[in-house]
């Protein structure tokens, strides 16, 4: 759990930068002020303004991955399986044969969208008064994640072919 406050990092230091900027740049209109002055307050708004240009879009980029309950490196991985896949469909037009371990290779991984309300939540945290605060922290294990497309356990088992009766004959619940 550290996404949440890596989060709040972000949004705060670029609210932080924008404050920031919008004080110096009153300050610079409104005050008259000795050149030296002027010079070093015209460095500091320049230096405000390029950390603000690098946290606004990182935190803009983190809140489109948090909406899609995605990691960095999920991204990363689905922009260079498009990649390939452009690259398979380019070789299939040319083949017009795939073997069924280059589908499998080709194939997506279970997607952890469970909502844009589920998703934040899941890493903010379930109370919504305190996704802005640095406490607390998301619910869970840590171990185990709930997916888009997630079997019952119930489905889990007809889809196996499992039933809850024991070797005996028993049911899970108890003896006949």
């Amino acid at each position: 759990g550290n996404h949440k406050f890596f989060y709040l990092f972000l949004l705060y230091g670029g609210a932080a930068c924008a404050l920031f900027n919008i004080s110096i740049v009153q300050l610079l209109v409104h005050a008259s002020l000795p050149m030296l002055t002027k010079f070093l307050l015209v460095g500091a708004e320049g230096l405000g303004a390029l950390l603000g240009a690098i946290l606004t879009p990182l935190f803009a980029f983190h809140t489109w991955l948090l909406a899609n309950n995605m990691t960095t490196i999920e991204y990363m991985e689905g922009s260079v399986r498009r990649r390939k896949g452009e690259e398979a469909a380019v070789q299939k037009a040319r083949d017009e044969e795939m073997s069924e371990s280059e589908d499998e290779v080709n194939g997506a991984p279970p997607s952890y969208d469970v909502g844009v309300y589920s998703n934040f939540s899941s890493v903010l945290g379930e109370t919504p008064l305190l996704w802005l605060i640095p406490v607390g922290g998301p619910p869970g294990d840590g171990l185990t994640f709930p997916t888009a497309h997630q079997e019952t356990p119930a489905q889990a088992a007809v889809a196996t072919g499992i039933d809850d009766r024991r070797c005996d004959g028993s049911d899970a619940e108890g003896p006949k």
